[in-house]
C-alpha cells in the first residue's frame, strides 16, 4: 500500500526546509504545472514516479535522497539495468536539470519526465 499524500508532502517539505530551498523555484524548474505541483506539495495529490523525480531533480537532491523518496512513496527506486533509469541516474549524478535530462531521454528514445 502506498504512503498517504500527506506523508509524502511532509517528508519532501522536511527535505527542502533542511536545505533552505524555495518551493516556487523548485516548482518552476520541475516543469510540473504549478497548480498540480502545489497540490502535491500540500498533500492534496499523491505524485507518480515521474513527478517525484522531477521534484527531486529540481530541488537538486542527491541520487540517494531521490531513491529514498521513491522508496518511501513505494514507487520503485531507479534501477540501473533499465535503460531509462540508467539515463536518469546519470543525469542526477551529473547534476543535470529536468530539461537536460529530458534531452538525454529523447536522444535515447525514452519517455521524458513530467
Amino acid at each position: 500500500m502506498r504512503t498517504s499524500t500527506a506523508s509524502f508532502a511532509i517528508t519532501y517539505e522536511e527535505i527542502i526546509a533542511e536545505k533552505h530551498l524555495n518551493r516556487a523555484e523548485i516548482i518552476r524548474h520541475s516543469l510540473i504545472d504549478r497548480t498540480y505541483a502545489y497540490q502535491i506539495l500540500s498533500g492534496i495529490r499523491l505524485p507518480g514516479r515521474d513527478k517525484v523525480l522531477a521534484l527531486g531533480i529540481s530541488a537538486g537532491l542527491s541520487l540517494k535522497e531521490i531513491q529514498r523518496l521513491l522508496e518511501y512513496s513505494e514507487l520503485g527506486i531507479l534501477y540501473p539495468k533499465s535503460a531509462r533509469d540508467a539515463i536518469l541516474i546519470y543525469g542526477i549524478e551529473h547534476h543535470f536539470d529536468v530539461m537536460k535530462i529530458n534531452e538525454l531521454l529523447e536522444a535515447h528514445q525514452q519517455l521524458c519526465i513530467p
